[in-house]
């Protein structure tokens, strides 16, 4: 009797110690429970513990039995701020949904603009090949008209006179490169013209007149209209085409002699030119 009550003893103190040692908790951000039945009598206890407990661990969710506040206020944080990161995607995906749907509209829109320019550039391309036409005629009567011998076509002359509409120094030099470019006829005596009528060289204007403000454009050519055009040569004209020439002369010498950082305050309000120049204009569009 004494030696069974002391193996009842001892495998009370095993179950015991078994117990304890199952509900001591583990470091799993919690208390880890594991709910088994005793063995039965005669059994080694950790030798049924091996063969036959299951890996079924009940995980209790309460932050009071946890005793882990803090990592569950971790979790808590770390799934807030997933919650923004995914509204912010959501955002910019809306945001990229929206340009996609502007750069198509201005895919259209940039498609529909080539072809406006390629319109564009055509109708140009076209109206200075007829400007350079009409200049060329100009060109033309100067030369003849200025050399002596040279068969004159009086009709011809006429037509091109009024179609020409007075003095273009722009489109005159633009027309004399093309002519210099299509290595046309007659180019030196187109250039020894110019000078005459505008009172400047072609070289010189090539690189100057390009960068003169509009007025001194307007000098250049209000002085070869009262020279070429028919409208100027008559003698009831005849004073004010004097006073034009001197009056356009006037300017062109000042254009030619100021810096032309300089030149448009020159005909600026206050500018020393300004009143010259609104007399000439006036006095050329009442006489016309």
């Amino acid at each position: 009797m004494h030696a069974d009550a002391m193996e009842r003893d001892s495998s009370d103190h095993k179950h015991c110690a078994l117990t304890h040692t199952l509900r001591r908790p583990i470091a799993y951000h919690g208390i880890l429970y594991k709910r088994v039945h005793l063995p039965q009598s005669g059994n080694n206890p950790l030798d049924w513990l091996l063969q036959n407990t299951t890996h079924d661990f009940h995980v209790q969710h309460s932050k009071k039995r946890l005793g882990n506040r803090e990592g569950f206020a971790l979790l808590d944080t770390q799934e807030e701020n997933m919650e923004k990161v995914l509204r912010e995607l959501l955002e910019i995906r809306g945001q990229i949904e929206t340009l996609q749907t502007q750069n198509a509209t201005l895919e259209k829109k940039n498609t529909v603009l080539e072809k406006d320019t390629a319109a564009l550039q055509n109708d140009l391309s076209t109206s200075r090949k007829v400007h350079i036409g009409v200049r060329h005629g100009v060109l033309e009567e100067r030369r003849i008209s200025n050399r002596a011998g040279v068969r004159k076509d009086r009709e011809t002359t006429s037509i091109r006179n009024e179609i020409a509409d007075g003095g273009d120094i722009i489109g005159d030099i633009k027309t004399i490169q093309y002519a210099q470019e299509q290595q046309l006829p007659y180019v030196a005596e187109y250039k020894e013209d110019f000078q005459k009528v505008y009172r400047v060289s072609f070289d010189e204007a090539l690189t100057q007149a390009p960068s003169y403000p509009p007025e001194a454009i307007r000098a250049f050519d209000i002085l070869a209209s009262v020279s070429e055009l028919y409208a100027w040569q008559a003698r009831d004209q005849q004073g004010r085409r004097e006073i034009l020439e001197k009056q356009a002369t006037k300017i062109i010498k000042a254009a030619l002699s100021t810096e032309k950082n300089q030149l448009q305050a020159r005909f600026g309000n206050g500018g020393d030119l300004r009143v010259g120049f609104n007399e000439m204009v006036g006095l050329f569009m009442a006489g016309r």
